[in-house]
């Protein structure tokens, strides 16, 4: 007699999404993160087939997740310690509890490690800024020197400027009265010489009528003498 193998029942994406109370995107997500632990087919259609066993699995899944442990990576973790099927709501709490001591307790390990670096970088960082103040201030100070010395020497040059200045104004002073004198014996004598010209220019007149005159009369007595009568 030939025995014939019973094929396991299987159920497709929807069945298994409306068993669950679950939609299919969801299912999808869930047998993407858990494939490795899902004993997923395919028929000859290339449909999904899921059997009874991965229906328990992702039904413990979810209920899970309702209970807390949201992330698929934690789940995965319980699944691989083969703790899902022994969990419950109690058990659920214990290690929720259990996970948010050791949290706690990292939370407070990594506060005082943030703590410890804060003050170092703190100390650090006051220590590079005290330095950097340090060196500015002698930069400054020493620029200040240096801007001492120019601005004394820009100081007694101004000085010398300064008694140069008023020694020029004073000599200018003196001199005034003088230059003034000049200009008013300057105009005394222009005017003296324009007289003088007009003078010359007059007898130089009066020289040549007197010679003019004295020429015709000359030349007049000539021809009277030339041409005159006889007795």
């Amino acid at each position: 007699m030939v025995e014939v193998a019973v094929r396991e029942k299987t159920y497709t994406t929807s069945q298994v999404a409306e068993k669950l109370g679950i939609t299919e995107s969801n299912l999808r997500y869930a047998e993407k993160e858990l494939g490795e632990y899902l004993s997923i087919t395919r028929d000859d259609y290339m449909n999904r087939e899921f059997t009874d066993k991965d229906i328990q699995l992702l039904k413990k899944v979810f209920e899970i997740r309702e209970w807390g442990i949201t992330s698929y990576k934690a789940i995965k973790v319980l699944i691989s310690r083969k703790m899902i099927d022994v969990l419950d709501d109690k058990s659920i709490e214990e290690h929720m509890q259990y996970e948010y001591s050791s949290l706690s307790l990292s939370n407070e390990n990594v506060k005082k490690i943030i703590t410890e670096v804060s003050n170092s970088i703190s100390k650090s960082v006051d220590d590079l800024v005290s330095k950097r103040i340090d060196e500015a201030t002698q930069q400054i100070l020493q620029t200040l020197s240096g801007n001492y010395e120019v601005l004394a020497n820009i100081q007694d040059n101004s000085i010398k400027l300064l008694d140069e200045v008023s020694e020029v104004k004073n000599n200018t002073t003196d001199i005034m009265p003088s230059l003034n004198k000049f200009y008013v014996d300057f105009d005394e004598l222009k005017q003296r010489h324009n007289e003088l010209l007009t003078m010359v220019d007059e007898s130089i007149d009066r020289a040549v009528d007197k010679h003019v005159n004295k020429k015709k009369k000359r030349e007049s007595s000539f021809f009277a003498r030339l041409f005159g009568k006889k007795d």
